[in-house]
């Protein structure tokens, strides 16, 4: 009788486990809070609410809240399970479907809209966490958040973050003070090709901070979508993989995309690519970012605009700015490059490098300083379809070989004028400090070489690597009125060598105006660490320097929400500046003695009484 007795209470165990465990289905049909069960007609499963095992569906237009202090927890969520009814758009969300999460919310997956008239809203609250084991597909709608620096929002979890199955024009990313913590992947994308509420509707993320993630791609995946992209004030550090950061459109647009005072670190130097590709004709602006142990790269049929930034990279081969099928109006100006890696080019574009003008101007390159020949801090790689390349004003800090090369066959006009070089000591075989470098087949282009001030190392004023029977010696059309101190000028390899006036191969032929003048600099020691001693954090050192810059940018630990103050002026732009001002020549001989009249040289001619900057 026991036996019985203890066989039917096991049946009836196991019956009320299954029963206890089967996944239910919950549906919110009137707008309320998470908690309270009126929210879900009267209850959900015998219980008041969902929980970790019970499938959610919010319904057109109904609004669900996790209030501050609240768990809420859900198997597979569905924002938008019905139409909306009533306006549900970027410019209104208020008829939209929707979670307000203020508490914590965890699921194993989250559909956030579920087709045309079918969009969701997600709303980041102050101080809420969200987490997703699986997977959060962002469909039909929006991403909002209203979390602040003092109460940010986190995102945990090890779900990828993906776009999926957009069927509906009405969808946009607005987010700030957002922390993407652990997640596998990110892509933040808008599909549709009339967004609903175009005039406002757009891509923005701000003051957020993504680590540990093993990519995040941020665009459009169509080809009319005109929705403005714009990433700003964040943090992103430590990402895996290989094109860490992709910001792109898939084909034509016209949107304009601005990438502005983020922060990239990479722990591990050439671990991060950033990598901008968006086919749009609106333009792409990176100004004031903090990217170090990054390799940028820009791809863009309009024009683009790279401007006080600090980049750093410290792999051997490979550079820091690369820039394929740029447009016409493109402009890298007042940025600070440096590596302490051999073969670096801080500038190089490939490919047809684009149709259009590109200027490159009052940089500063904190190139190494070293006796290997084959370090190669070229400043300027010009693509073979460039019409003029304007490489100009740049400062050149401890460059030990090429300055400017040039590797296509046919790569239209490049002026190299008002440059100052600091190159290093004649390395063992006399080959550092090279200023102009053709480089392979025969280039049908036209250089120009003025009102450059070089000192400090031993100089080829041209070099052709395959010799004189490659059939690679070029001419340059001008060159004139450049200074040079301290520089040898001589050949060597037992190749033949591009002459600095029209048609003397092999030979190096002062211009009738070129001088031998010692500039006598108003402080030729300023680098990022003597910057960092004086304005920075006390120490002065570069890594010091470039730790602070970094802290201002907002890096500052895990994790961090400090974006949100006020920018400091000792930024990147500050950096390039002082650091600049220092090569001014105070020798009056230089002053207005280049061809138009300017200083010769990168700076203009400073008065050694005057207060210094």
């Amino acid at each position: 009788m026991k036996k019985i007795f203890l066989i039917l209470f096991l049946a009836f165990l196991i019956l009320f486990i299954a029963v206890s465990t089967t996944i239910a289905d919950c549906t919110a049909s009137v707008t309320g809070d998470w908690n309270i069960a009126a929210t879900w007609g009267g209850g959900c499963d015998g219980v008041t609410h969902p929980d970790a095992t019970d499938n959610v569906f919010i319904n057109g237009g109904i609004r669900v809240t996790v209030p501050n202090g609240i768990s809420a927890a859900g198997k597979w969520v569905f924002i938008g399970q019905t139409n909306n009814t009533e306006t549900c758009t970027s410019t209104d969300t208020s008829g939209c479907s929707a979670i307000i999460n203020n508490g914590t919310l965890t699921s194993t997956r989250m559909y956030i809209g579920q087709g045309a008239s079918k969009d969701g809203l997600f709303l980041f609250g102050p101080g809420s966490t969200t987490s997703t084991s699986e997977q959060f597909f962002y469909r039909n709608g929006f991403l909002r958040s209203t979390s602040t620096r003092i109460s940010p929002a986190i995102i945990s979890g090890n779900a990828p973050i993906t776009t999926s199955g957009i069927t509906d024009p009405a969808q946009d990313v607005n987010i700030s003070f957002v922390s993407f913590q652990n997640n596998s992947s990110i892509a933040f994308s808008l599909g549709g090709t009339t967004p609903t509420g175009s005039a406002t509707s757009q891509l923005s993320i701000s003051n957020c901070t993504f680590q540990n993630l093993s990519g995040i791609t941020i665009g459009s995946i169509t080809s009319a979508n005109s929705t403005p992209i714009s990433v700003t004030n964040c943090d992103i550090r430590d990402l895996s993989g290989g094109r860490n950061i992709i910001i792109r459109r898939s084909a034509g647009g016209t949107a304009a995309y601005n990438f502005s005072h983020n922060t990239l670190y990479q722990s591990v130097p050439a671990s991060g690519l950033m990598n901008f590709s968006p086919t749009t004709s609106g333009g792409l602006t990176i100004d004031g970012n903090v990217m170090i142990n990054v390799y940028t790269t820009i791809a863009i049929p309009g024009a683009y605009t790279v401007s006080n930034n600090l980049m750093t990279n410290a792999t051997a081969n490979q550079g820091v700015l690369l820039i394929t099928d740029a447009g016409v109006g493109s402009m890298v100006t007042r940025n600070y490059l440096r590596s302490t890696a051999d073969n670096f080019h801080p500038f190089e574009t490939s490919g047809s490098g684009g149709s259009g003008t590109h200027t490159i101007t009052y940089n500063v390159c904190d190139g190494i300083v070293d006796a290997i020949w084959t370090d190669k801090p070229d400043l300027l790689l010009p693509g073979a379809n460039s019409l003029i390349s304007d490489y100009s004003y740049n400062l050149v800090v401890g460059a030990s070989e090429h300055i400017a090369g040039v590797r296509n066959p046919a790569f239209g006009t490049i002026n190299i004028k008002h440059n100052t070089i600091m190159g290093t000591s004649p390395s063992a075989n006399g080959s550092a400090g090279h200023l102009y470098t053709p480089e392979g087949v025969a280039n049908t282009g036209t250089i120009n070489i003025a009102n450059n001030l070089h000192l400090d190392g031993g100089v080829l004023v041209g070099e052709s690597i395959g010799g004189a029977s490659s059939g690679d010696d070029q001419v340059v059309a001008y060159s004139d009125y450049n200074n040079f101190y301290n520089i040898q000028l001589a050949n060597v390899y037992g190749a033949a060598r591009l002459s600095i006036t029209t048609g003397n191969t092999g030979k190096i032929v002062p211009g009738s105006h070129d001088t031998n003048i010692n500039p006598r600099f108003l402080d030729s020691t300023r680098t990022i660490a003597s910057w960092d001693a004086r304005f920075g954090s006390g120490v002065g050192t570069a890594t010091a320097g470039i730790t602070y810059l970094l802290s201002i940018n907002g890096y500052r630990g895990t994790p961090n929400f400090d974006q949100g103050g006020a920018i400091s002026v000792y930024n990147p732009a500050h950096l390039c500046n002082w650091v600049s001002y220092g090569a001014s020549p105070t020798n009056g001989l230089l002053r207005n003695a280049g061809d138009d009249g300017k200083t010769i040289g990168a700076v203009e001619w400073q008065n050694p009484r005057r207060k210094r900057m």
